[in-house]
């Protein structure tokens, strides 16, 4: 969970506002409104130019990245480091790291408002006319990230002031990354700044390295607004270790964002068939569903733990053998090697119904387009696509009128 590494008081961070605020559009790439003064399309076009980067180091040297500009000595919080960095504007690059469990969505959405609260407290006045300027998802070798843009005004008219926050976080192996700026323009600055800073990231090594790693991007009706990570290690008896996370945040409105986060640790035999898992999904940084699922001293599967905010125990025929994801992609595999047109399986969806197993299907339709068919999950149904080894590389699903996908762009390794 996100907890505020520290409470800072941003330096020149607002403009007085002579017009009012018009919101940007929350999209990967922000539109400028026709609406706005000249001043505040100069303003936004602002970049520093010819930056450098320098190394830092956290923890003895454990942790090593290049900043851009002329950053200062780290600090050190619970659960984390702090570094600033001169960038050549109004107000400072501000970075963290994070060597803890920390959920991606919750993190952009909770530091965001960290910073929007320490312009209006450093200003003396209410937060208004609050816009998502711009909203992003993507991969940085492979390192996913979250990023949110906020545009909003502090105090009263005639003598508001325009603040601008930008926050960018991403996972980078066993670590999270996440940076700020409070001014503004700036906002390719900012964004290479970032990219610098995940990409130059070095740390030890993991206990189990990874086999097979993926990063998917989500999109909601083109707008790219989350990610899903995935990792497969493998132990000493050869069972295989998956843990996936997802992380998202949703426009509910101009001035609204909703953030979702969860976590699925599973374990697997080197035949696709399900060991244990435990699940966890929180939605606004409040924890909704936390449940497991393993065999008891009988050989029953126990479904376990918090769903939708109550307690549940409920006991599974041992008989059943569910798939893990890797299993599901060895009957993928096997499906799209034979002359079979279809294939069903068994498989424990916790955010769906963790008191039973649910039938999973895919129907081939690779006619037209290799690896491609309909693939039902419980209650999901998915247009899907799949690479030679079973793996799922891009799927779409209709909401009402919206239309939900999963692209794949990054992947190392194979996961056989």
């Amino acid at each position: 969970m996100f907890r505020s590494p520290r409470r800072r008081t941003p330096r020149a961070a607002l403009l007085l506002v002579s017009v009012a605020l018009v919101g940007g559009a929350a999209a990967s790439h922000a539109q400028q409104p026709d609406g706005w003064p000249e001043w505040l399309h100069e303003a936004m076009a602002k970049e520093s130019a010819n930056l450098k980067a320098t190394a830092v180091t956290a923890a003895d040297g454990r942790y090593r990245f290049r900043l851009a500009g002329n950053p200062a000595q780290p600090g050190a919080f619970d659960g984390g480091w702090f570094f600033e960095s001169d960038i050549g504007s109004e107000a400072p690059l501000e970075c963290y790291l994070f060597d803890e469990d920390t959920d991606l969505a919750t993190l952009v959405v909770n530091l965001a408002e960290v910073n929007i609260e320490a312009n209006a407290e450093a200003n003396a006045g209410p937060v208004g006319n609050r816009s998502i300027f711009a909203l992003d998802a993507g991969a940085i070798d492979g390192a996913p990230y979250l990023a949110l843009e906020w545009m909003y005004t502090v105090g009263e008219a005639p003598k508001a002031l325009l603040g601008f926050t930008k926050v960018r976080a991403a996972i980078q192996g066993g670590i999270v990354l996440a940076c700020s700026h409070n001014y503004l323009g700036y906002r390719e600055t900012f964004a290479d700044a970032f990219a610098e800073f995940v990409s130059s990231a070095q740390q030890p090594e993991a206990d189990i390295a990874p086999y097979y790693e993926e990063v998917a991007l989500q999109s909601l009706s083109g707008q790219r607004i989350g990610i899903t990570r995935v990792t497969y290690s493998r132990d000493e008896e050869g069972d295989s270790l998956i843990n996936m996370t997802s992380s998202a945040l949703v426009p509910v409105g101009p001035a609204s964002i909703s953030s979702s986060d969860s976590s699925t640790i599973s374990w697997s035999t080197a035949d696709g068939r399900l060991i244990n898992v435990h699940s966890a999904d929180s939605e606004n940084g409040e924890l909704v569903n936390n449940l497991q699922l393993a065999r008891n001293d009988n050989g029953d599967w126990v479904s376990s733990g918090i769903y939708q905010g109550k307690n549940i125990e409920q006991v599974i025929d041992g008989n059943l053998e569910p798939l893990s994801e890797l299993g599901q992609m060895q009957v993928v595999k096997s499906l799209f090697d034979s002359d079979a047109t279809e294939a069903a399986f068994t498989l424990w969806l916790a955010n769906a119904d963790p008191t039973r197993f649910l039938e999973g299907k895919l129907i081939r339709e690779n006619v037209e387009v290799i690896g491609q068919g309909t693939l039902s999950l419980g209650p999901l149904t998915f247009d899907a696509r799949f690479d030679d080894d079973g793996a799922l590389s891009h799927a779409t699903m209709r909401m009402g009128a919206a239309e939900m996908a999963v692209n794949r762009v990054w992947t190392q390794g194979r996961p056989w």
